[in-house]
């Protein structure tokens, strides 16, 4: 395998009318910044049509016209900047007079970065981080970045005609920009598949985003699984009348909890003769009585 396909493997590039020349890449600082610099050449045969007038090319009207350099942001390479400077094929139509570069699959036509940047920077958003750290790391305008997750947001469509029969609500801190200081989260109990993230969890906002459902749809829904939040309750009684609403069992026991350990302060609180004894031995008591050591319990009834 040559050095040019060993480079373009490693920078995932599978275009094959991409060429790198032997000793392409060098290192230089850009923007005061070291970077990785590999230049490459992209070109093929004319293409069997014109884009722009149409005019099928039979009679050599669409030719080769020189090339164009583009500079295309690359991820990173062992934690440095990589720009890749390629030679673009420039065509020139006889019929209408105009110009145009070859295409690839590496980059977007008139884009200067990379697919393969997009979905890393994708993944990326995925872990709790700020944008304005991946920017930097990657080399983006962090105004690019949050164009991307709005433009991901619009593709993402709702079907307002199907709803799983056991749903489960929940909320959750998410970023500044949220109207609430909660966001909503409702997914699919039995699978966990999200279904929608909404802004916040007010209630009346909730009531007119669940009735864009048919009620019909609504009535299909068995059980809906929540946290103990009231609003939620009221949400469940007029958006979906034939669901049951369970408790999720995490909050339960949360609650007994709580509950005990406000009983065993009180108690401590009243007969001070025991208060170090209970304040000592308060996990003894929270203990699953199945894992109890007899030892332990014997000390606990003597003193």
């Amino acid at each position: 395998m040559s050095n040019c396909n060993n480079t373009t493997n490693l920078l995932n590039i599978e275009d094959k009318n991409i060429t790198i020349s032997e000793d392409a890449i060098e290192t230089k600082k850009v923007n005061g910044v070291d970077t990785k610099i590999i230049h490459a050449k992209l070109t093929y045969n004319p293409p069997s049509s014109c884009p722009c007038c149409g005019i099928v090319n039979d009679n050599h009207d669409v030719i080769k016209y020189g090339f164009k350099q583009c500079n295309i942001i690359l991820p990173q390479i062992s934690s440095m900047n990589a720009l890749l400077c390629l030679k673009k094929q420039r065509f020139y139509c006889k019929h209408c007079d105009a110009t145009f570069l070859a295409k690839t699959r590496l980059v977007d036509y008139n884009r200067s970065i990379s697919k393969n940047t997009f979905l890393s920077v994708l993944l990326e958003l995925k872990e709790k981080q700020s944008v304005y750290d991946i920017s930097r790391r990657y080399n983006i305008s962090h105004t690019t970045i949050h164009k991307w997750v709005h433009s991901i947001k619009d593709g993402f469509i709702i079907n307002y005609h199907r709803l799983p029969e056991h749903l489960a609500f929940d909320e959750f801190k998410s970023v500044k920009e949220v109207k609430g200081k909660m966001s909503f989260i409702y997914a699919n109990s039995k699978t966990g598949k999200v279904i929608d993230i909404l802004t916040h969890r007010h209630i009346n906002y909730l009531k007119s985003y669940f009735y864009q459902y048919p009620r019909e749809v609504r009535a299909k829904v068995k059980t809906v699984c929540i946290d103990m939040y009231k609003g939620y309750i009221e949400l469940i009684r007029q958006c979906f009348p034939n669901a049951i609403i369970i408790t999720d069992r995490f909050h339960v026991v949360q609650l007994i909890n709580r509950s005990f350990n406000n009983v065993r302060i009180q108690c401590m609180k009243l007969n001070k003769d025991n208060f170090r004894l209970s304040k000592r031995y308060c996990k003894l008591l929270l203990k699953n009585y199945e894992e109890l050591d007899q030892i332990h319990c014997m000390v606990f009834i003597i003193k």
